[in-house]
């Protein structure tokens, strides 16, 4: 879901899909490409990883205007205030404390909107491969399964 506030347990969340491929330095693949097997094993020998368009990478990844727009509606309509947040990849911010490796795209500026304006108790988001508590109550998750909605610290 992209934009999107419910209420879920008597708690009102905001979510925000999408994120940027990281892991595509040796481009994205057509699959009906004649020469795509042996594009293919020439990433591999270089170790460069690389997606398939409409197989392993779609260029929705990353949400377009209509679904911005939708989101600042929605949050508009509850006053900018929410008690949990999910969202795929994080805000700019949050971001640059994880790695240099990841630079800011037009979703992770626009969260780092969301941070600077939303009132929230905790955000929970994944795509950076680690578990992981940050300050400000936020929450990195990949293998690590926690209850939603009990985060810990940073009330804001």
């Amino acid at each position: 879901m992209r934009g999107e506030v419910f209420a879920l347990e008597g708690r009102r969340w905001f979510v925000m899909g999408g994120a940027r491929s990281h892991d595509i330095e040796g481009g994205i693949l057509e699959p009906d490409d004649p020469r795509r097997k042996e594009r293919e094993r020439r990433l591999r020998r270089h170790y460069l990883s690389y997606r398939v368009n409409h197989e392993s990478w779609w260029a929705q990844e990353l949400p377009d205007e209509a679904e911005y727009a939708n989101a600042r509606a929605n949050l508009d309509r509850c006053g900018w205030q929410v008690d949990e947040i999910v969202t795929h990849c994080a805000p700019t911010g949050v971001q640059r404390q994880l790695s240099d490796l990841y630079g800011p795209d037009a979703l992770t500026d626009f969260l780092e909107e969301v941070r600077g304006r939303c009132r929230f108790h905790h955000w929970f988001f994944g795509h950076y491969h680690d578990n992981r508590s940050l300050p400000g109550g936020f929450t990195l998750l990949y293998e690590q399964i926690v209850p939603l909605g009990r985060g810990e610290g940073g009330s804001r």
